[in-house]
């Protein structure tokens, strides 16, 4: 007499045997094997343990017939819940589980990539019922939660409640630094010599933020004392009384200058003389193409006390500045000894020949010293490129 339909269809999808053992992860993964052969085949509930018991071995054999005997001692019932609670009984016990659930709480990135870090998160965190909340903005809270700082901060203010959307963006983000530390530090353009003063050449930053105080004895020192980036007052940004950004065109809170409903005026770029020339790029020039793609991340950042809109762009090859925000915030420029010629997503070229250099920029509590490149941007303040 041959095996039953069933248990061959069961054994056609080739489960794997369980010989026991201490090894908690290893039962939990052979269970749900079974689960989803169960499922595939539409496995009747009173067949589910016999099939199961079929592909125990070993230890795990022996352990069954004893269980089993006990349990229909005492006038229980077989079911596969009652098979799946002793077995976990067994080898998946409360106590691993509640470790496994601790280390899931204490969990923090340190030293690994963003992909690792999640990686872990979703491991260990089948083992919390934190993980399960229904609300998912819980679970986007505890991934930020463990992040590194730097990617804690710029990731936090985008307020994400979409665990997908938030690990591409960390993703994005990671690139973004790591674009920057291995971007050559000679690369780009160079200031023109001045009449009276020779200036060094122009080398763009490796953003390495500095703190918001510096040492007295620095050349680029700053006070001590607290001021708020939003309003000018001795108070820090976040104790400011002025919610959401303040427009340093018209003063009125709300909205930045990009947004700002009064006539807009550009900054000439044109030069005089003609000049050589190097490449540069940037894939996006307005604000409703940097909308319009979710690679991008969107922020807000202070220059000289003032609400910017900032886009961190890593296919750009260099950071730049509105036109219109040099020429409102009278940021000092130098002409650069070769002309710029930007491409943009349209195949346009652009030719930009002047520069801010040394721009203090704050981005939370960080202070960044960039070297901006004016462009005519639309409805954009600062772009942040790989540089």
């Amino acid at each position: 007499m041959g095996e039953p339909q069933g248990l061959v269809e069961f054994r056609s999808n080739k489960p794997s045997q369980f010989d026991g053992g201490y090894n908690p992860e290893k039962a939990e993964l052979w269970i749900k094997e079974i689960e989803k052969i169960f499922r595939a085949m539409n496995c009747p509930d009173n067949q589910k343990v016999n099939y199961a018991v079929f592909m125990l071995v070993g230890e795990a054999e022996y352990w069954w017939d004893s269980t089993r005997r006990l349990l229909e001692g005492g006038g229980i019932i077989i079911t596969w819940e009652v098979f799946r609670a002793k077995f976990f009984e067994k080898y998946f016990p409360n106590d691993v589980r509640r470790a496994k659930e601790i280390e899931f709480m204490q969990l923090k990135q340190g030293s690994m990539t963003v992909g690792e870090y999640a990686s872990k998160f979703e491991e260990l965190g089948k083992y919390s019922t934190f993980f399960y909340h229904p609300d998912e903005r819980m679970k986007c809270i505890k991934f930020e939660d463990g992040l590194r700082p730097e990617l804690r901060k710029a990731v936090g203010i985008l307020e994400i409640s979409d665990f997908p959307t938030l690990i591409h963006k960390c993703r994005f983000l990671e690139g973004f630094d790591h674009n920057k530390d291995n971007r050559p530090k000679s690369f780009g353009p160079q200031f023109s010599k001045k009449r009276d003063n020779e200036r060094k050449p122009y080398v763009r930053p490796q953003w390495k933020p500095q703190s918001s105080q510096f040492a007295g004895n620095s050349s680029r020192s700053i006070n001590n004392q607290a001021k708020c980036f939003k309003c000018g007052q001795g108070h820090y940004t976040k104790d400011c009384h002025l919610k959401g950004p303040v427009c340093f065109k018209c003063g009125k809170p709300g909205h930045v200058f990009s947004e700002c409903g009064q006539p807009k005026t550009h900054v000439n770029t044109s030069g005089s003389k003609p000049r050589p020339s190097t490449t540069g790029r940037v894939y996006t020039m307005t604000g409703t193409e940097a909308a319009q793609n979710n690679d991008l991340i969107q922020g807000k950042c202070f220059i000289k006390g003032k609400t910017l809109n900032v886009l961190y762009d890593s296919g750009a090859t260099h950071s730049f500045i509105s036109n219109n925000c040099v020429q409102y915030l009278q940021l000092p420029i130098s002409s650069l000894e070769n002309n710029l010629i930007v491409s943009t997503p349209t195949n346009k070229f652009v030719i930009a020949n002047k520069v801010c250099s040394d721009c203090p920029i704050f981005i939370g509590d960080k202070k960044f010293l960039v070297n901006l490149i004016c462009l005519p941007l639309s409805q954009l303040d600062v772009i942040l490129g790989m540089d």
